[in-house]
């Protein structure tokens, strides 16, 4: 111990990147296999995976949240243990970890973590810990003190807290063999959980991990002298395609224009309007000369970037723009409202796509502010449009998990979702999403509170096919900067009814204050249309902060939700440069009215939303989605919209 001290005291011999050693523990997440270590997964990565060490199996999710921070799933069988209801066989545990790094490893400091596991569910492998990595490549060294399980063996001069060590060897870029000392003294574990009462054969594990490929990785250990474990791996950062994208075409058509080539406001218009068609990728469109302006406003349907999406147009105004032109204008709209308009003069565009002015001078020079609302165009502008009534449609696979409340089990179902939106005017959309069930195991026996809000989704899971959304969305732009919505309906699977919205922008567009509300009627499971004489209603305000260095949204909730519970939600969501998305959220509410097990709950959970781009080289609008929270309870429940503001 004294000389794994001294190298992680020595400034001279550390790198400071926690690669090639923040890889996977059995349990999900960043460490060697039952300890942690002070490395944390890259920002945006997310990692899935399968361990094995009978008679335990780990299913696991990890993700770098943000730059400093890991969030870790993990859902444990424990082989042969009964989980005291026979027909749920082995028992099944569910548990969320969290890593923050305080202080990342550079020339003169060690990295240093502190980590809470099972922080949320049962409890049941619970522990809070602080470790610290030094690397002197190709090794790194860890040691750490924990509480909670990680203090079974406890440390020789005090029983508050145990003490963890280990190694690691990067044999080669792909090779990485490991040693470590573990204080799990499995005896100690809680009862329920207890699957080696005469403990282990020894605290010494080794092992080694190898990475077949950047995104999958394996690994192969000797643990508690007597148990051969085993271990696989998928990883894949959020913010990186990944596939390569095909480069839009005519991409440098604008370079071969003649100075002396001179087209008429008409011809202009025709042009480009027929170019932003011939792309697929933008509907509603209306191109039109005012003045010395080229206008295009278009709705973007098939880039998940907006600045990608204006980019394009702006390529193509540059391409159709004479000499005349002072300035290019492209309105970026929803629903053929507009929202945001970008402007750049026709020179400044041309010198940043020849590289002769940097990007940083470019987004000084580019002018951003909100789009004015429609109104009748001047006397003297030339202008064309091309509208469509059918937006969007497809069909789009869908996975939903439950967790058994008295099991834990985990249950799931799998459907495909046929679904189309028209847009008859503007702000208008009327939305259809068919639910065509495929597989369900969801077989819930919870006994239910008398009115359940979402406590009784299970049943909605396990029923047939049924419409997800039948409903009519209005959005309108009252000014500049607000907005309202009004929805009508089958709103979502579990609710029927009316909704609206009113939000405003404060400032740079960096806050937003809001005021929401909901009055619906619950359906029912097994019916296409039919209606349960049950009501209930929400009023909630809205406060909205976005943080643009780290791309990241707060939202702040606070009134009345579902079940009748008064009090505050809070909401994190971070966006990446692919579209990907990824998310918490917690509630804290007035629950004294309340019954059973909600009473006293706090609803929490986390999400992610994938672009099924990252995994094309042609740009989509399409996401994969998925949510999971550590119980299904009626606390802090709201509507599931279709589209917020």
């Amino acid at each position: 111990m004294f000389s794994i001290l001294v190298l992680l005291s020595d400034p001279a011999t550390g790198l400071s990147a926690d690669k090639p050693f923040n890889n996977p523990s059995n349990w999900g997440g960043t460490g060697l296999f039952e300890i942690p270590n002070a490395r944390i997964l890259d920002d945006g990565e997310l990692r899935l995976g399968f361990a094995t060490a009978d008679p335990y199996d780990w299913y696991v999710l990890g993700i770098g949240v943000l730059p400093f921070l890991e969030c870790d799933i993990r859902y444990t069988e424990i082989n042969e243990m009964p989980s005291g209801l026979p027909e749920f066989g082995d028992f099944k545990d569910k548990a969320f970890d969290v890593k923050l790094q305080l202080v990342p490893e550079s020339r003169y400091l060690p990295a240093v973590a502190l980590g809470l596991q099972d922080v949320e569910g049962t409890e049941l492998f619970s522990s809070k810990y602080i470790a610290l990595s030094r690397q002197i490549y190709p090794f790194d060294f860890t040691v750490g003190a924990g509480t909670g399980r990680l203090n079974g063996i406890h440390a020789p001069f005090t029983d508050r807290f145990g003490l963890f060590a280990g190694i690691e060897w990067a044999v080669n870029d792909r090779l990485t063999m490991a040693a470590e000392y573990s204080p799990i003294d499995y005896a100690e574990d809680p009862r329920p959980v207890r699957a080696l009462p005469e403990g282990t054969d020894s605290s010494i594990n080794v092992g080694m991990k190898l990475k077949l490929t950047s995104a999958l990785s394996v690994g192969m250990s000797w643990q508690r002298g007597d148990t051969l474990g085993f271990m696989g791996h998928l990883r894949f950062p959020l913010g990186k395609p990944l596939l390569p994208k095909r480069p839009d075409p005519k991409e440098w058509r604008f370079l071969v224009k003649q100075p002396h080539w001179r087209l008429t406001s008409q011809q202009m218009v025709d042009g480009a309007l027929n170019d932003l068609i011939k792309t697929r990728k933008f509907t509603n469109i209306e191109v039109s000369v005012e003045g010395r302006s080229l206008i295009a406003e278009v709705e973007n349907n098939r880039y998940l970037s907006n600045t990608k999406a204006a980019g394009r147009a702006f390529r193509i105004l540059l391409h159709y723009a004479n000499s005349d032109m002072r300035k290019l204008v492209v309105k970026l709209s929803r629903r053929g409202i507009p929202v945001i308009s970008v402007s750049v003069t026709p020179q400044h565009l041309r010198d940043y796509l020849t590289a002769r002015l940097s990007m940083d001078l470019f987004r000084e020079l580019i002018e951003v502010v909100p789009a004015e609302p429609s109104s009748d165009l001047p006397p003297d502008t030339v202008a064309s449009q091309s509208t469509s009534l059918l937006t969007e449609y497809g069909i789009d696979p869908q996975v939903t998990t439950i967790f058994d409340q008295t099991t834990a089990e985990l249950q799931s179902r799998f459907s495909l979702i046929p679904h189309a939106t028209l847009q008859p005017w503007v702000g208008n959309a009327l939305v259809g999403r068919l639910d065509i069930p495929l597989y369900s195991n969801v077989d819930a026996s919870t006994d239910l509170p008398p009115e359940p809000v979402r406590s009784d989704t299970w049943k909605y899971a396990d029923s047939g096919a049924a419409f997800a959304r039948l409903m009519d969305d209005q959005v309108l732009k009252l000014s500049d900067r607000i907005y309202s919505r009004l929805s009508s309906g089958y709103l979502e699977r579990m609710y029927a009814g009316v909704g609206g919205e009113l939000l405003t922008f404060i400032g740079d567009g960096s806050f937003a204050v809001g005021l929401e509300a909901d009055w619906v009627r619950k359906r029912e499971p097994d019916e296409l249309f039919g209606l349960q004489d049950v009501d209930s209603h929400t009023i909630l305000g809205n406060i909205y902060y976005y943080f643009s260095p780290l791309n990241l949204t707060l939202q702040t909730q606070v009134g009345r939700f579902l079940a009748g519970d008064e009090g505050f939600r809070f909401q994190m969501t971070r966006r990446y440069d692919t579209g990907a998305q990824m998310g918490f959220w917690l509630s804290l509410t007035d629950t004294e009215d309340l019954t059973g097990f909600n009473k006293g709950y706090e609803d929490k959970g986390m999400f992610i939303q994938i672009p099924l781009s990252m995994f094309f080289n042609s740009e989509t609008r399409r996401q994969f989605a998925y949510s999971v929270s550590p119980w299904t309870r009626d606390v802090g429940a709201t509507v599931d919209h279709w589209q917020s503001l």
